[in-house]
């Protein structure tokens, strides 16, 4: 009997947990792995210090009848044990910084989604509420943070490290999957693409259409999403009524959450536009300093 259904698995019931951990423990059997499912985990032959999440697979299976989750939870782990030994081969190719110089990008995160990981050992820093920026690998079937274990060769300190991987993300395509110009003063971008796609927010000043006078609406609820509003004045209020909700929403429901918020872009910052509640509901709250620039009271 694997452990209770973790808090955070609410797309599926306590039977639905059940039946998927029992496919997983079946998919390691015919690979010759025992396991043990604790806490929303995989546990590997008793190797409790390098443990599988169990969430991306479980919101994938959540999405479609039960009859494909063998599938699914088979095609998962296929990658999965194809990114493990991706790591292996990445632990002699990064003894030269110059070698893996190209793979590195900075990749955003729920921060809720890190407890287990030892974030000293990592390159990270803060750039969007609730959420970490850290430097990953971009292999061809996984991405995999950059360990200071695979560093001490390099000779490089924790901005130079960050400035490649920003000049890796500048390289990428930021084109729009779809644009909403339906009314004035309204218009809304949509991005979508790979699991880099909401660390993309990071290169918002990039694009000047993206910017309005009075910044930019953001929008990362998961890795493969972005939403972007530039504010132009008061109707901007009318887009934020529709982001605060779908925000919340797909953050909610979608694999790879990455936040809640809608976040204020202006002069190089990200402020998150309301809180949460009790309830981890999303309560709106402008910025009293964007009020007072919309109100023509600053500058």
């Amino acid at each position: 009997m694997p452990s209770p259904k973790p808090a955070d698995f609410k797309f599926m019931d306590d039977a639905q947990y059940e039946q998927l951990c029992a496919l997983v423990v079946s998919d390691f059997a015919e690979h010759g792995k025992a396991v043990e499912v604790v806490d929303g985990a995989v546990i590997v032959n008793g190797d409790a210090l390098r443990p599988f999440g169990l969430y991306n697979v479980a919101a994938a299976c959540a999405k479609d009848a039960e009859e494909t989750w063998k599938a699914t939870v088979a095609g998962h782990f296929r990658q999965v044990r194809l990114a493990v030994e991706e790591g292996e081969s990445l632990a002699r190719l990064s003894e030269r910084f110059e070698d893996v110089r190209d793979i590195l990008l900075p990749r955003i995160y729920e921060k809720s989604k890190l407890l287990g990981y030892r974030q000293e050992e990592l390159y990270a820093r803060n750039d969007l509420e609730g959420t970490k920026t850290f430097v990953a690998f971009d292999m061809p079937t996984s991405t995999t943070l950059v360990n200071r274990s695979y560093t001490k060769t390099w000779g490089k300190t924790d901005a130079e490290i960050f400035a490649v991987a920003m000049e890796n993300l500048g390289k990428r395509p930021m084109v729009p999957t779809e644009i909403d110009r339906e009314r004035p003063g309204q218009t809304v971008y949509f991005f979508d693409g790979d699991v880099f796609t909401s660390s993309l927010a990071l290169r918002v000043a990039d694009g000047q259409e993206w910017v309005g006078p009075f910044g930019a609406l953001v929008v990362v609820p998961n890795r493969n999403r972005l939403i972007v509003h530039p504010i132009e004045g008061f109707d901007s209020g009318r887009v934020y009524e529709i982001l605060g909700p779908y925000a919340w929403k797909e953050h909610s429901t979608s694999p790879g959450a990455v936040s809640p918020f809608v976040y204020w872009f202006y002069k190089g910052t990200f402020t998150a536009y309301g809180s949460l509640d009790e309830k981890g509901l999303l309560v709106p709250m402008v910025p009293e300093k964007l009020t007072r620039l919309l109100r023509g009271e600053e500058h």
